[in-house]
C-alpha cells in the first residue's frame, strides 16, 4: 500500500514539475506591431515553458499574449484591441486578417474579437482592464503577486 501511494506521488511531481513553468518573464507597456513578429515569438513563447506576466499597457498585436498557455495579468494592466490593419477593401480578405490576430486570443476573447472588437481601426482601440479580462476569460488569471 505505501508503495503504491509513494508511486502515484512521484507521478504527481513529476507531472507538475513538467507543466507548470519554472521561469517567469514579464511584458510590460507593449504597444503592439507587426503580427508576424508576434506569431514567431508567440510559437517560441509556447515551447519555453514560462510564464507570461502582462503589466502597463499591451496594445494590438501584443494582446495575442493572451492566448499563452501560462499568462496572467494585472488588474491595471490596459489591452488595446482593433482590427487588422491596413484595412483591407474586400471584406472577405478583411474577415482573413482579422481571423489571423483572432486564432491566438482563447475563446471567449476571440469571440468578442470576431464580433465587435475587429471593426475598430488602429487609431480606435477597445479597451480592456486585466481586471475585466480575467472576467471574460476564466483561462486567464491575476498575477499572484498582486
Amino acid at each position: 500500500m505505501f508503495k503504491t501511494i509513494l508511486k502515484y506521488c512521484i507521478l504527481a511531481c513529476l507531472f507538475l514539475s513538467i507543466s507548470t513553468p519554472a521561469h517567469s518573464r514579464t511584458i510590460t507597456n507593449d504597444h503592439g506591431g507587426r503580427i508576424t513578429k508576434f506569431q514567431r515569438f508567440f510559437r517560441i513563447a509556447v515551447k519555453a515553458n514560462v510564464r507570461y506576466r502582462i503589466k502597463g499597457t499591451c496594445l494590438s498585436a501584443c494582446t495575442i499574449y493572451l492566448g499563452l498557455p501560462f499568462v496572467c495579468v494585472y488588474p491595471d494592466a490596459l489591452f488595446g484591441f482593433h482590427g487588422a490593419w491596413p484595412r483591407q477593401h474586400d471584406p472577405k480578405r478583411q474577415r482573413m486578417a482579422d481571423k489571423q490576430m483572432g486564432q491566438y486570443l482563447p475563446p471567449n476573447l476571440r469571440k468578442q474579437y470576431m464580433e465587435k472588437w475587429r471593426h475598430k481601426n488602429a487609431l480606435s482601440f477597445e479597451y480592456r482592464t486585466g481586471n475585466q479580462i480575467v472576467e471574460m476569460e476564466p483561462k486567464i488569471k491575476l498575477c499572484s503577486d498582486v
